[in-house]
């Protein structure tokens, strides 16, 4: 289980939504069909909207997802409003430029029509050893020409002071922005802050949720019908495999090695859990940092929201297992490895024919125990209704190369602020 205890507000509170970025919608179409536990895949539901269009659009119905939002930012969709200080756009828009110190990337505004409540970003940023960055974001409403202060969101390698994480209008709770009040708004700045050479920033994304309809939307996702079985086979560890001072705590880091594992990075549990540990909050459970680290082993992912069994489908036919974040009081979740959890990760790897849910719990206390089968309505109440946050990362073979020489000069100047 998780160091990571749910910060959210009760059950009434959790974060936001989304797919991967554009990056990787264009990485799960243009990569090969999986090999997958199933004789047939359906095809995709969405399989294409345009570069173009897609740089602008809510991508969630993409991946049928009916109610969370998502809004890709950097590399692909840079443009008018973007600005790039003390960096450039790679000329194939792969990524984006900055100076390890003062480099920064400041998002365009994006507006939503649907109010949100919840601000979930994440990122996969190549930075070379030594650097540091920090990730701030502010939300806005258009009818009073109103913004936040810039929040404090993230950071990676030496940890920021002061830390600014909220104001009256709302707060950080460790890795999302969450609020009373709704916004229509949001911006996202990423800036390094220490170090040498360069920072290539690869993929930033943006998640929305009105927390004020989760409710409703879980209910509905009860009464709609159950897909066609797909599964993927995930390599299985233990976290409990791991030192006792820490077998507790890594079920995040657990769950992405063995992830990074089907995609042929093999990397230890515990070097995984020392890279994503969060310095700041003393926890292995902070989200966006399980998405950097994969990054930073070449595997790269983004924070989704999945309220879904259809998208959670889609997901699998594409060969993504999705890391999910639960929590589950007293006997809600049958079959686990422990009676209750305030916060824990696992993979769901699959989905049988009649409402079965696969999953490999690394919270198993040994290896041959870890692959497990849930119930839909377990998972419902203890995934959906926790936010339905997980974690996803581009199949093979769409992994990047995240060590590299510094570049010479800053040509290609993306509108300075």
């Amino acid at each position: 289980m998780s160091s990571k205890v749910v910060h959210r507000r009760p059950a009434s509170g959790h974060v936001s939504a989304a797919i991967a970025g554009l990056a990787l919608l264009v990485a799960i179409a243009a990569c090969q069909r999986p090999e997958i536990l199933k004789e047939e895949a359906a095809a995709p539901t969405n399989p294409a909207a345009t570069l173009a269009a897609a740089q602008t659009a809510d991508l969630a119905e993409s991946f049928s997802e009916p109610f969370h939002g998502f809004v890709f930012l950097a590399p692909l969709a840079v443009g008018p409003g973007d600005a790039v200080t003390s960096g450039n756009l790679d000329p194939e828009r792969r990524f984006v430029r900055l100076d390890a110190v003062g480099g920064r990337y400041t998002s365009r505004i994006v507006e939503r029509e649907e109010p949100f409540t919840e601000l979930l970003p994440s990122w996969n940023v190549a930075a070379p050893q030594g650097s540091s960055f920090r990730v701030d974001v502010r939300v806005g409403r258009r009818s009073e020409e109103h913004w936040s202060p810039w929040l404090l969101i993230g950071d990676w390698g030496t940890p920021v002071a002061p830390r600014y994480t909220r104001f009256e209008g709302g707060k950080v709770a460790v890795d999302v922005f969450e609020s009373d009040e709704p916004w229509d708004r949001a911006q996202l700045r990423i800036e390094g802050t220490g170090g040498v050479g360069e920072l290539r920033l690869h993929r930033a994304s943006l998640a929305f949720t009105d927390d004020r309809a989760l409710a409703a939307r879980v209910t509905m996702a009860r009464t709609e019908a159950w897909p066609a079985p797909v599964a993927v086979r995930v390599p299985v560890r233990s976290q409990r495999d791991e030192d006792a001072e820490i077998a507790g705590s890594v079920c995040s880091p657990t769950s992405v090695a063995m992830v990074m594992e089907l995609n042929g990075v093999d990397v230890p549990t515990a070097q995984l859990a020392a890279e994503v540990r969060d310095p700041t909050h003393k926890i292995f459970g902070n989200w966006s940092r399980a998405v950097q680290g994969a990054f930073t082993h070449g595997v790269p992912g983004s924070l989704v929201r999945i309220s879904s069994w259809d998208a959670v489908a889609e997901f699998l036919q594409r060969r993504m297992p999705l890391v999910a974040s639960i929590k589950a009081g007293e006997g809600e979740l049958a079959g686990a490895p422990y009676s209750k959890t305030a916060g824990h990760l696992l993979v769901v790897t699959g989905i049988g024919p009649a409402g079965q849910v696969m999953v490999n719990d690394p919270a198993a206390r040994w290896p041959g125990d870890v692959r497990r089968v849930y119930r839909r309505e377990d998972l419902e109440r203890c995934w959906f209704e926790s936010g339905g946050i997980a974690y996803a990362f581009d199949p093979m073979p769409a992994r990047v190369e995240t060590s590299f020489e510094p570049s010479a000069g800053h040509e290609l100047q993306v509108e300075a602020e």
